[in-house]
């Protein structure tokens, strides 16, 4: 077992630490609830933070000033690797290089016996989520290629995480407990939102709604529960509007489209961070009615953050990452994974009962203000700091 850590803050009177983080993927507006953004809106003043990135994007336009953006030379992730190795072999020394669990891992890695720096792994999701939860519907030869890299990968970082100086997790512990690592090098943080893009979770909102919000439905996500939950809801006549916010993959679609049996359900596709949130603040009920698996049971989603504070009450698997962040029946409603029939009575119950909904919504914006990206931060850029 992984234990839990308390950290300080840095004190306003420490020596700056300088850390290059390298930073794939996309850092959009969209996505500023996601750990990678939290960690250059937010890093701490005494910190010297140089962030590699691929591209330009409008978060770096507003990024702190002791935060300095340097840009690959060209584009793609080979030219990212290609500029991280070039600033991990300059004589100037990092503190630490601070990556994700992804292949920038491995030239920090590679390259540290000849190199003057010390190295983090910044972990939100698992490795094996790769192999667990993105391609289990994909079929033929381009299924079993994505699988079988799926699988060269988490065998590779396996290998390779033991070797950090320092890996922090932003999940449950248990989620990082295959990779065998050494309880003194981890860190664990629950994860966290920005607090500041909801001032308040006071409004209107519509009669009977649900909204489930999502980047990507894949499969394990539990749409087709909620669609089944929907169909016996409208059945006992209780009458839903159920909205459907991101991207449906195809076989995803295929698999589920046969349930779509009664007519209050919307599938809205992918939409902006500020139309999500409104979409939240508008509805009754938010939902998330994952299954489980070896990464979803560990997995703490930026929308259960998103929902609370948002004032949606809150209905969802009973799955171990969430019972670290809600309480059953104070905080939110939590039901078997992959039970329609218990979801559709969860969600009948929350509906009958205006009450039950104002208790569960004031008690999980209460909650949810110990989940805030900026405290997060520092403790993080703290933990980093005691790597010299």
């Amino acid at each position: 077992m992984i234990a839990r850590t308390t950290t300080r803050r840095p004190h306003p009177g420490d020596v700056p630490i300088r850390v290059l983080y390298v930073a794939p993927g996309d850092l959009s507006i969209d996505r500023k609830n996601y750990n990678q953004v939290q960690r250059l809106l937010h890093a701490p003043p005494d910190v010297r933070l140089e962030v590699l990135v691929e591209r330009d994007t409008e978060v770096l336009a507003g990024l702190p000033s002791n935060v300095i953006v340097r840009r690959a030379r060209f584009g793609g992730r080979i030219g990212l690797y290609a500029a991280e190795a070039r600033q991990l072999l300059r004589p100037r020394r990092f503190v630490a290089v601070a990556t994700t669990n992804s292949f920038e891992s491995i030239p920090a890695r590679v390259l540290r016996p000849i190199g003057r720096y010390r190295w983090v792994a910044d972990i939100w999701d698992t490795p094996h989520k790769a192999l667990v939860t993105l391609h289990p519907l994909a079929r033929g030869t381009a299924g079993r290629i994505r699988r079988a890299a799926a699988r060269l990968k988490v065998g590779l970082f396996e290998r390779m995480l033991g070797s950090a100086d320092l890996v922090i997790v932003s999940a449950c512990a248990e989620g990082m407990s295959r990779y065998r690592l050494r309880p003194e090098r981890v860190r664990v943080f629950t994860n966290a939102i920005d607090l500041s893009e909801f001032p308040t979770a006071d409004g209107p909102r519509e009669p009977s709604s649900i909204c489930f919000v999502s980047s990507l439905f894949l499969a394990d996500r539990g749409l087709g529960v909620l669609i089944a939950a929907g169909e016996i809801a409208a059945q006992r006549g209780v009458d839903t509007k159920i909205r459907i916010a991101g991207v449906v993959p195809p076989e995803v679609q295929h698999a589920t489209e046969r349930r779509q049996g009664f007519a209050r359900l919307e599938l809205l596709g992918s939409i902006s961070l500020s139309s999500a949130h409104d979409l939240m603040r508008r509805s009754e009920i938010g939902v998330l009615p994952f299954l489980r698996n070896e990464d979803l049971a560990h997995t703490q989603p930026v929308k259960l953050f998103e929902y609370m504070a948002s004032g949606c009450v809150v209905v969802a698997s009973d799955l171990p990452g969430f019972r670290q962040i809600v309480r059953p029946e104070i905080d939110a409603i939590l039901v078997p994974p992959g039970d329609a029939e218990a979801l559709a009575s969860a969600l009948r119950r929350v509906m009958a009962d205006e009450d039950l909904r104002e208790r569960l919504r004031a008690s999980a914006r209460e909650r949810v203000e110990v989940f805030d990206a900026r405290t997060k931060v520092h403790a993080i850029f703290s933990q980093i700091a005691g790597v010299a």
